[in-house]
C-alpha cells in the first residue's frame, strides 16, 4: 500500500484514540474507523482492478488492430513487388535502353516519377542484375549498404520480388526497400533488371504505427525485432528521439514488454519499458514477420485518476463514518462514473481510429437479426446514426454487380461458419459509388457474425490511375510504327508485333514456323552472317544497317534495322531482338529525286536554266554554272545565304514572299512545289527578275513525313516581267472599259414546275446599262419573272438559257427581239446552281466597239502566250520526244 496512505491513516487513528476519550468511545471510534477503512480498501481495490481490466481490453484492441494494419501494409508492398516483376512491357523498354543508351531514358524516367508520385515512394531506380544503375528517379541515393546489397542479391537469385526489413541507410536514416526483378515480357525466366523502390518509413510507415489515438498522452505503440541478444526498437519513440533502429535493450530483461513479445508471449503484460518506467501493455507478433508490436501506457498515468478518487473517498468515509450506508451508495456511484469515463475514453479511441483508417466494425446477432454498426460504417454509407441497418437494408446498399458475392459470402458464414474477405462496391444513401473492403468472421456458438468494413475508394482510384499510366506505355509498345522481332540463335522467330506482320505479309501463325533467313534474299546472307559474328556476338549489338526482306507475295522491301543480343544467366547468347523500319518510301524518293535531277540538269543545259539541289538531312547544296551566272557569279563561287537560308542577293522587298513560298514548298502537308518570282541585286547593282520552280521530296507519310531533298530550276524572267507590265496596263484599260461598257448585264434564276422542267426564269440583278438599253428601270424589274418584265406570254429564249444551265457550258446567240424591235448579241454563262448570266448589247450601235474589244482581247491572248514556258527532251538515238506539261498547253494538246 502507498506510504502516504499509511501515514494519513495513522494520524486519523491517533486523533480518534487519543486525548480524554474514554476506552469505549475510543473503541467505538476505532471500530467505526476500521469499518470505514475496510470499506475504503475494498472500493479502492475494485476501482484499480476495473481500471486495469478496461485498460487491458483497450490496449489489446489497439495492439491487434495495429498488428493487422502493419501486416496489411507489408502484404500490399509484397504484392506490389510481385506485380511489377510481371509487368508486360517494362523489361522490353529497359532492353531497348540498354541496347541504345538514352533511347528510352525519358520514358523510363517519366514512368519512375509518375509511379513514385502515385505511390508516395521516396525514390526508384532500375538496376542491372549486376547492380549497375540504369535509370533513376530524381533524388535517388547512391546504391550500396549491407542490407540493400543482400536484398538485391536475394531478389536476383530467387527471381521474385521482396520487401527488405527496416535498416539504417548510409545517411543514417531508416529505410525500407522493395526489390522487384523485371523480366522481358514478364516471363519470369531471367531478370533484365531489378526495380529498387526506397520507402522512407518516417513519411510512410511510422505515421501508420503511431496513427491510432490513445486515451492518455504518454501512451505509445512500439515496433521491435530481435537483433542478437538484444531487442531492437524499429520506430521513433516518444521519449527517446532518434531511437529508430538504434535503441537496444537486453532480450533477457524479463520485465521488458518488448522482450516478452519477442519471446512469444501475447496479451496483457505488466512490466517496465525502455525508460525504466512501470507500464501496462498489450503485446503480440506481426503476422508473417519477425516483428512484434507493443502498445503501452504508464502505470502511474493510468492509476492517477483512480488514486485521486481513492483519496477523496477515504476522506468522505472518515468524515461520514456514521453514514455508512450513504457512503456505500456514494462509492458505487463513483465506481459507475469512473467506469463510464473509461468507457467514454475507449469509445472515443475507437471512433478516432475508425475515422483515420476509414474503417468501422459491425456485428450481426443471428438470433435476433439485429445488425449493429459503428459510427464510421454509418459515415461510409452516408446515413444518419439513427438509421436502422437490418440485414436486407445493408445488403441493398451493395451495387448490383457486387450484391451476389456478398449474399453468397454471408450465407456461407451463417450456414458453415466460413469467413470472408471481399473488395466490392456500394452505392451510398446519397448516390455516391464507393469501393469497400468487407471482412467478416462467424462465431456460431455465440450466434453472431462480426467484422471490419473499410472505405478503399481512394486506393482503388490510385490503382486505376496507375493502370492507366501502364496501359499508355503498353500501347506505345504495341502500336509503335517500327517492326519488332525476337529470334533464337538459329534464327527461329519467337516474338513480334503487328507491324512486323504487316511488313512481311505473313500471319502470326505462319511467322512462328519461319526463320529470319527464310525472309531474307540469298544475296544478303553472307553479309548478314558477317554482321552476326563481327558485331552482334562480338559486342552485343549490330548498329544500324540496311538489307531487304522478301514478303509473302514474293516482293522485296528495303529495310533498315538494328539488332541487339540477349544472353542467358551463363553469358551464352540466347536470342536476338531487332527493330526494323520499312525504307521503301525513302528509296523511292531517292530514285525519283535522282531521275528528276538528271532531267532538270539536261533541261537546264538546253534552256540555259540554273539548276539547284539541297539536302535537308545533311544541309549540303549544289548549284549549276548557269545558276551562278544568273546571280552574276562565276562558276564555282559561293552563293551566300542568310540565317533564313535565303540568298543575301534577294531584294529586301521580296524576301517575305520568298520565305513564305519556300516554307510552303517544304511543308509535308502541301504539294511540295516551290514556285515564286522575285528580284535579286546583281554585283553591278542592277536588278534582275528570277523565277524559281522546284520540288521537295519527302520521306515517310502522314504525320511522320519530313523533307528529304529539294531541287529545281531558276530562269531570268526580267523580259517577261516587262511584258506583264504591258499586260497589266492592258487589263486596266479593259476594266475601265467594263465599268463604262455599253452592254447590259443581267443575272437570272430558272423557275421550275412540278415536273422539274424549267417553265420561267426570274431576273435577280441587272446593271445600269441594262435599263438604258431596254428602257426599263432596273429597280422595277428586279425579282420579276421574265414574262412579267418583258410582257410576253412565254419567257424569251428559255430553251437556250435552260440548255446552258443544264450543260454548264456558256453559249452565244444573236437574235431579234420583236417586242422591242431590236437586234441583240447575247452571251450566256452558267451562274450559281440553277442560274445564268446574260451580257447583251445592241448589235447595231455597238458593232465597232465589239470589234475594238475583240482586237484588244486578241492582243491580250498573244501576250499571255508569250509568257508560257516549257521544256522538251529528244532522244536522238531512239527518236523519242518528251514534252513538259506546259508545252502541251502551248500547243493546245491534251497531255
Amino acid at each position: 500500500m502507498d506510504k502516504n496512505y499509511i501515514s494519513f491513516i495513522g494520524r486519523i487513528a491517533a486523533f480518534f484514540s487519543g486525548g480524554k476519550a474514554s476506552g469505549k468511545r475510543a473503541g467505538a471510534a476505532l471500530f467505526t474507523l476500521a469499518s470505514a477503512l475496510g470499506l475504503w480498501l475494498f472500493v479502492a481495490a475494485h476501482f484499480r482492478a476495473d481500471a486495469i481490466t478496461e485498460a487491458g481490453r483497450s490496449l489489446a484492441t489497439i495492439n491487434s488492430y495495429k498488428a493487422a494494419q502493419i501486416s496489411s501494409w507489408l502484404g500490399y508492398h509484397e504484392r506490389e513487388a510481385l506485380r511489377l516483376s510481371r509487368h508486360p512491357f517494362l523489361g522490353e523498354l529497359v532492353m531497348q535502353e540498354l541496347a541504345g543508351p538514352g533511347s528510352r531514358r525519358a520514358q523510363l524516367t517519366s514512368w519512375l516519377i509518375d509511379h513514385a508520385r502515385q505511390k508516395r515512394y521516396s525514390s526508384m531506380a532500375f538496376l542491372s542484375p549486376k547492380g549497375a544503375v540504369i535509370v533513376t528517379s530524381p533524388g535517388h541515393p547512391a546504391v550500396g549498404g549491407k542490407e540493400f546489397t543482400a536484398g538485391f542479391e536475394q531478389a536476383v537469385q530467387k527471381k521474385r520480388g521482396l520487401v527488405t526489413d527496416l535498416y539504417l541507410a548510409a545517411a543514417g536514416k531508416p529505410r525500407l526497400t522493395i526489390f522487384s526483378p523485371i523480366f522481358q515480357n514478364g516471363d519470369g525466366k531471367k531478370p533484365v533488371c531489378v526495380l529498387a523502390i526506397n520507402i522512407d518509413p518516417g513519411a510512410e510507415f511510422y505515421p501508420l504505427v503511431k496513427a491510432a489515438p490513445l486515451f492518455f498522452v504518454n501512451a505509445e505503440t512500439l515496433l521491435v525485432r530481435k537483433e542478437g541478444d538484444s531487442v531492437l526498437f524499429l520506430n521513433e519513440l516518444e521519449y527517446a528521439k532518434d531511437a529508430a533502429l538504434r535503441l537496444k535493450r537486453p532480450l533477457s530483461d524479463k520485465k521488458l514488454p518488448a522482450a516478452a513479445a519477442l519471446a512469444g508471449q501475447t496479451g496483457f503484460f505488466e512490466g517496465v519499458d525502455y525508460r525504466g518506467v512501470e507500464v501496462f501493455s498489450a503485446i503480440g507478433p506481426v503476422k508473417g514477420t519477425a516483428w512484434a508490436v507493443v502498445t503501452k501506457i504508464d502505470r502511474a498515468a493510468l492509476l492517477a485518476p483512480v488514486r485521486r478518487t481513492q483519496y477523496l473517498w477515504l476522506a468522505v468515509l472518515l468524515l461520514a463514518a456514521g453514514l455508512l450506508h450513504a457512503g456505500l451508495l456514494a462509492v458505487f456511484a463513483a465506481k459507475r462514473r469512473a467506469a463510464e469515463a473509461l468507457l467514454a475514453h475507449s469509445r472515443n479511441l475507437l471512433a478516432e481510429t475508425e475515422r483515420l483508417g476509414k474503417v468501422g466494425g459491425w456485428e450481426l446477432d443471428l438470433a435476433t437479426g439485429k445488425n449493429i454498426w459503428t459510427d464510421e460504417v454509418y459515415r461510409i454509407h452516408e446515413v444518419d446514426p439513427s438509421y436502422d441497418p437490418n440485414v436486407e437494408k445493408a445488403i441493398n446498399f451493395y451495387a448490383p454487380s457486387s450484391r451476389p458475392a456478398i449474399e453468397r459470402a454471408v450465407r456461407r458464414a451463417i450456414e458453415r461458419g466460413d469467413g470472408f474477405d471481399l473488395e466490392l462496391e456500394i452505392i451510398t444513401a446519397k448516390g455516391n459509388v464507393r469501393a469497400v473492403h468487407a471482412i467478416g468472421r462467424a462465431d456460431l456458438k455465440a450466434q453472431r457474425l462480426y467484422g471490419f468494413f473499410q472505405d478503399i475508394t481512394e486506393r482503388k482510384r490510385a490503382e486505376e490511375q496507375l493502370h492507366e499510366s501502364e496501359s499508355k506505355y503498353s500501347r506505345l509498345y504495341q502500336q509503335m510504327m517500327d517492326s519488332f522481332v525476337r529470334v533464337d540463335m538459329d534464327g527461329r522467330i519467337l516474338e513480334f508485333n503487328e507491324a512486323y506482320c504487316r511488313l512481311t505479309g505473313y500471319t502470326p501463325e505462319e511467322l512462328k514456323n519461319l526463320t529470319y533467313q527464310d525472309l531474307t534474299p540469298a544475296a544478303w546472307h553472307e553479309a548478314e552472317r558477317a554482321i552476326l559474328q563481327d558485331k552482334i556476338i562480338a559486342r552485343g549489338y549490330s548498329g544500324l544497317y540496311e538489307k531487304e526482306y522478301r514478303r509473302k507475295d514474293g516482293s522485296l522491301v528495303p529495310v533498315e534495322l538494328s539488332t541487339t543480343l540477349e544472353r542467358d544467366a551463363g553469358g551464352k547468347p540466347r536470342a536476338m531482338c531487332g527493330v526494323i523500319r520499312d525504307i521503301s518510301e525513302r528509296k523511292r524518293a531517292e530514285e525519283k529525286l535522282r531521275v528528276e535531277q538528271e532531267r532538270f540538269r539536261q533541261a537546264a543545259e538546253a534552256a540555259q536554266f540554273g539548276v539547284y539541289s539541297y539536302d535537308h538531312e545533311t544541309g549540303e547544296s549544289s548549284y549549276s554554272d548557269e545558276f551562278m551566272w544568273l546571280y552574276g557569279l562565276p562558276a564555282g563561287a559561293t552563293l551566300e545565304l542568310d540565317a533564313d537560308l535565303a540568298p543575301k542577293a534577294l531584294h529586301p522587298a521580296d524576301k517575305a514572299g520568298f520565305l513564305t513560298a519556300m516554307k510552303a514548298g517544304n511543308d509535308p502537308a502541301g504539294s511540295g512545289v516551290f514556285e515564286h518570282e522575285f528580284r535579286i541585286i546583281l554585283p553591278d547593282s542592277r536588278a534582275r527578275w528570277l523565277r524559281v520552280r522546284g520540288r521537295t521530296f519527302f520521306s515517310g507519310t502522314g504525320a511522320g513525313a519530313r523533307p528529304l531533298r529539294a531541287s529545281g530550276i531558276i530562269q531570268d524572267v526580267s523580259e517577261r516581267k516587262e511584258i506583264a507590265e504591258i499586260l497589266r496596263e492592258s487589263e486596266a484599260r479593259l476594266r475601265s472599259l467594263w465599268l463604262h461598257m455599253d452592254e447590259g448585264v443581267a443575272l437570272h434564276e430558272l423557275v421550275r414546275g412540278s415536273s422539274g422542267e424549267p417553265e420561267n426564269y426570274r431576273i435577280i440583278e441587272v446593271n445600269p446599262r441594262y435599263g438604258t438599253i431596254l428602257g426599263i428601270l432596273p429597280d422595277e424589274i428586279k425579282n420579276q419573272l421574265a414574262t412579267e418584265a418583258y410582257k410576253t406570254p412565254v419567257p424569251p429564249y428559255l430553251k437556250e438559257y435552260s440548255a446552258v444551265v443544264a450543260s454548264g457550258k456558256p453559249a452565244y446567240l444573236e437574235t431579234y427581239f420583236p417586242p422591242m424591235d431590236k437586234h441583240f448579241s447575247i452571251s450566256i454563262a452558267p451562274w450559281g446552281r440553277d442560274g445564268f448570266a446574260t451580257i447583251f448589247s445592241d448589235i447595231t450601235d455597238k458593232k465597232r466597239a465589239d470589234e475594238a474589244l475583240l482586237k484588244s482581247t486578241r492582243s491580250l491572248s498573244d501576250a499571255q502566250k508569250l509568257a508560257h514556258l516549257g521544256y522538251w527532251d529528244w532522244d536522238v538515238r531512239t527518236g523519242a520526244v518528251k514534252w513538259s506539261e506546259e508545252v502541251y498547253k502551248i500547243f493546245g494538246l491534251d497531255p
